[in-house]
């Protein structure tokens, strides 16, 4: 899940470093894909710092999160049905990945449903992330054996200054997003005419998530709450 769909399970919570934790294993990723954070390596370190405890129980959160979307019957019928849409497409750029737009287009899309139709407060995620002391994350990822921790502050004082997140309001700024990815992996965007082609499928492809969106989160809150006092949790 993208980052609106897993604050979507915690926001009513109020502490802001756990809104971090949630969020933080995808910001680590977005800014270092050679970072390995592992904090269940290190988790003694967390006890006695209730801040680095936050942050790890946020984490866990995050993970236990993935992996029942992941698993879920609903993630793989969706993902697929995007990935096979992508299959049918003349794309100009013939380094389009339709598998990479069938997973994270179908996270973007709920992430942008849950904005559209007011199921979230995007504009509180932000405002959590801005009471974080950023000392305090890169002694969180200190702890955790990462060098260079100190680079993580210009990416998430970018991440927080732009409220990037917030303009997921469109298919529009689906696709827009997804060509910033493609670019991102193979140093190509998509052509004039893939946009265009990538606005009509991404329309229809939308009504069709709308239709049932909502099911999967019901399902994970499910799952969140009968393991709420034995969660089951991947390592990784």
């Amino acid at each position: 899940m993208n980052y609106l769909s897993h604050y979507y399970f915690d926001q009513q919570n109020t502490d802001p470093y756990y809104i971090l934790g949630i969020a933080l294993p995808d910001l680590v990723k977005n800014n270092n894909r050679r970072w390995n954070v592992h904090p269940h390596k290190y988790e003694a370190k967390f006890e006695e710092n209730s801040i680095f405890s936050s942050i790890y129980a946020g984490w866990k959160r995050h993970l236990t999160v993935d992996h029942y979307f992941h698993e879920a019957a609903y993630f793989l019928e969706k993902s697929h049905m995007i990935t096979e849409r992508m299959r049918t497409i003349p794309f100009e750029n013939n380094k389009v990945k339709p598998f990479m737009i069938g997973h994270v287009g179908l996270e973007i899309m709920l992430d942008t449903l849950l904005l559209i139709n007011h199921k979230i407060n995007g504009i509180g995620f932000y405002e959590s992330l801005d009471k974080c002391d950023i000392n305090q994350i890169i002694k969180f990822l200190e702890l955790n054996e990462i060098e260079n921790a100190a680079e993580f502050e210009k990416f998430y004082a970018r991440f927080c200054e732009s409220r990037y997140l917030l303009s997921y309001q469109s298919n529009e700024s689906i696709v827009y997003a997804l060509n910033r990815i493609q670019y991102r992996l193979t140093r190509q965007f998509f052509t004039e005419t893939d946009v265009r082609l990538m606005h009509t499928n991404i329309a229809e492809l939308m009504d069709i998530v709308e239709q049932d969106y909502l099911f999967i989160f019901d399902e994970i809150e499910a799952h969140l709450f009968n393991e709420k006092t034995n969660p089951i949790l991947p390592t990784s």
